[in-house]
């Protein structure tokens, strides 16, 4: 135990082991990182949706109606957000603390990605502390399968009833 006004130094050893777990582990760290995105619009329902860049690019039509069906404004009501790099990394509680967005709908990003330390399901909302999380298939993989669109309509007609 420390008294006070006493400080705790490593031995060379505990800090050799410190080093060497971090240099074997570069891939823990990397989490941290954040990639380059793009936001728009006034997110006045505090409900985001994040999306790959080059998806969004392809699939803006696709995206812009799902938003439309479940009664929300794309320019007013959400804010998507576009991640530039396809294995680029996104810090969720930075955007809420930047946005206060409640929901974040997110398409084809995988749980490393968006700094999800829990398995995430498709169509089952993951609570946080401050937000919910919902996860998709990607707006590649809903354009390309009728299938998969039905199942997030279904999905959504229960989050938006």
């Amino acid at each position: 135990m420390l008294l006070k006004n006493q400080y705790f130094i490593p031995n060379i050893n505990y800090l050799r082991y410190i080093i060497s777990f971090m240099e074997g582990n570069r891939h823990i760290y990397k989490i941290l990182e954040k990639s380059d995105i793009s936001s728009h619009g006034e997110n006045k329902r505090k409900i985001g949706f994040i999306v790959l860049q080059a998806h969004y690019a392809q699939h803006q039509d696709l995206l812009h109606k799902i938003i439309s069906a479940v009664g929300l404004d794309v320019k007013s009501d959400v804010m998507i957000i576009e991640l530039k790099d396809q294995n680029g990394r996104i810090v969720l509680n930075e955007l809420y603390r930047n946005s206060e967005t409640k929901h974040f709908f997110i398409f084809g990003l995988s749980e490393s990605q968006i700094g999800v330390q829990t398995e995430m399901h498709l169509h089952h909302p993951k609570v946080s502390e401050n937000f919910v999380i919902h996860i998709s298939h990607s707006l590649e993989e809903l354009a390309n399968n009728v299938d998969k669109k039905k199942e997030l309509w279904a999905y959504l007609q229960k989050i938006f009833k």
